[in-house]
């Protein structure tokens, strides 16, 4: 039988632990409210995830209630910033980045 203490926080495997500079650039990034929403709900993931001293710890299913957002981007962000760093955990690289959503042009038909 598992302890008391161990539960869904114990097991997660990105950890987020942000240094002094790191939470300021957050902070000063949600003050300025010039960044996309996206990037500023990024930053407010990170800031609530943040299990450092000067953090709140919360939980993903408290991010997510506060937040508004689903527990999967609360994971994708949170590993993003442990793997990759904090700029692509706030500027994630789009799905398809050398291409267009657009369909390639057709050919005109030319037999009338």
């Amino acid at each position: 039988m598992l302890p008391r203490c161990w539960g869904p926080a114990m097991l997660k495997k990105y950890i987020v632990r942000l240094s002094p500079d790191e939470r300021t650039e957050l902070v000063r990034l949600m003050s300025v409210g010039k960044a996309a929403a996206r990037v500023q709900t990024h930053a407010r993931i990170l800031l609530k995830a943040d299990q450092g001293p000067d953090g709140p710890a919360w939980i993903d299913a408290e991010i997510v209630a506060a937040l508004e957002v689903s527990r999967r981007t609360v994971e994708r962000v949170r590993a993003a910033l442990v793997t990759e760093g904090v700029t692509a955990a706030l500027y994630p690289k789009a799905a398809d980045a050398g291409g267009t959503d657009l369909p390639e042009p057709r050919g005109v038909c030319s037999d009338w």
